[in-house]
């Protein structure tokens, strides 16, 4: 949503293949929640590496479906066909997934409610709290 250094390019990639009028330019806003509050599903696609994103776990406690690539921490917090999809780094996979969670809009829903629950069961700050004080309490 945000302009970048991309933006120019990735508009001009999307009008050539055809799809830049299923696509919300946005440019920067004051709220970036209002984009997520109003998608069908989130996807997190990195190629490499990482911890659990929080952008991830915001999502979730949105209730959105979640479509993410199976690499670093993000197997943490998705549980495959459960609280949203797991894929490999794979353009016509993710492609294919996507279709496949904007096509079945009641299986969609149950892994949006599903991550939800798994948010507020096992990422609430109170929840990482407790789990912290017991760690210090055992030292």
């Amino acid at each position: 949503t945000k302009e970048g250094p991309f933006s120019n390019q990735l508009k001009n990639f999307s009008k050539s293949e055809g799809v830049y009028d299923n696509i919300i330019f946005t440019g920067n806003l004051d709220n970036p929640n209002i984009p997520l509050k109003i998608c069908s599903l989130y996807t997190h696609t990195p190629l490499i590496e990482g911890g659990v994103s929080l952008a991830i776990l915001e999502a979730m406690a949105m209730g959105k479906p979640i479509l993410a690539t199976s690499v670093g921490g993000i197997p943490e917090a998705i549980e495959n066909g459960v609280n949203g999809l797991l894929v490999q780094p794979d353009s016509d996979v993710i492609a294919q997934k996507i279709i496949y969670l904007l096509e079945n809009e009641e299986f969609a829903f149950k892994l949006g409610q599903n991550a939800q629950k798994t948010v507020k069961e096992k990422f609430d700050w109170r929840t990482s709290a407790n789990i912290f004080l017991e760690l210090c309490l055992l030292s």
